[in-house]
């Protein structure tokens, strides 16, 4: 009886994305994301791009569903999928090698809002196509080179490696990847009325309520606060914006503070007075005290 042929499975194609959020308070965004794949050269001749076909799409997309944390050893939230098989269905007439330029297509800020920070990675791949015995052309093998990282930086040498990950499309050794980061600020800003509105709690709010007899509503209480960026973040945003809102629900242009995150701020309330935090990351945390009676509260947005 004839030995059985080996049959070696052909290499699949797939992009792996992480999208890092906060590690709290931040939902994941309903988006779509998109990736173009250029003809660069025939056998190295670029003046043969003519010969390539073109490659399937590749889109990955997230929903509000998405909530699973894929890396618990870094900060924030990784959550991290993959393409489908940019190979799927592509026909190759001749052996050769067939080399790509991938990249990520900008994608749309989500209706949620927040903001995207964009992967500007870009990758060279290599498909080498052999002829099989059936007379058919098929990949069986892939190198890949990263020329740009996520922030667009050249990555300088380029360094071809084989694409092969063991561990599936989206294991740790699949570095055929794009890295993105989702953000979002709240807060209500300018904010009205004599009480604390819901648009103000989107971000946060101190009031100063006074009781007992004797009460005096022109004595300044002292409060110092701390509000520190949210774990994981990716946010470049160094400042938030802090409102005093009077007893009469006006705003007291003269107390608008712009601060810095991470830095202590002081503030004085009197009696029926609100602070209003707006233009803040969701998912900070905020640390005030009062000062002379040393009440503390830990907050998270």
């Amino acid at each position: 009886m004839a030995a059985e042929p080996i049959v070696t499975p052909l290499p699949k194609l797939q992009i792996k994305k992480v999208l890092t959020l906060p590690e709290a308070g931040v939902t994941t965004p309903n988006t779509t994301f998109t990736f173009t794949a250029t003809p660069h050269s025939f056998n190295n001749d670029t003046g043969q791009t003519g010969k390539l076909p073109q490659l399937a799409a590749a889109s990955v997309s997230y929903t509000n569903g998405d909530v699973q944390d894929n890396d618990g050893g870094t900060a924030g939230k990784q959550i991290i999928k993959a393409s489908d098989d940019l190979l799927n269905g592509v026909p190759f007439t001749e052996a050769g090698q067939y080399t790509y330029l991938i990249k990520e297509v900008a994608p749309s800020q989500p209706a949620e809002g927040g903001q995207f920070r964009s992967s500007l990675a870009e990758y060279k791949v290599s498909l080498f196509v052999s002829k099989q015995l059936d007379e058919s052309f098929k990949v069986t093998s892939i190198m890949i080179a990263q020329t740009k990282m996520d922030d667009g930086n050249s990555v300088g040498t380029e360094q071809k490696t084989a694409y092969s990950p063991s561990a599936g499309a989206t294991g740790t050794d699949n570095n055929f990847k794009f890295e993105n980061s989702y953000d979002k600020e709240v807060g209500n800003a300018p904010p009205t009325g004599t009480t604390a509105t819901a648009d103000d709690k989107k971000g946060f709010v101190v009031t100063n309520t006074v009781k007992g007899n004797n009460t005096s509503t022109t004595q300044d209480f002292t409060f110092k606060m701390t509000i520190t960026k949210p774990v994981g973040s990716k946010s470049t945003d160094q400042q938030y914006t802090m409102n005093i809102v009077d007893a009469n629900g006006q705003v007291i242009e003269t107390k608008k503070v712009i601060q810095n995150y991470e830095e202590a701020v002081t503030f004085t309330l009197k009696a029926g007075e609100r602070l209003v935090v707006s233009d803040v990351l969701l998912g900070s945390k905020a640390i005030v005290e009062e000062t002379k009676r040393t009440q503390l509260a830990i907050l998270r947005l």
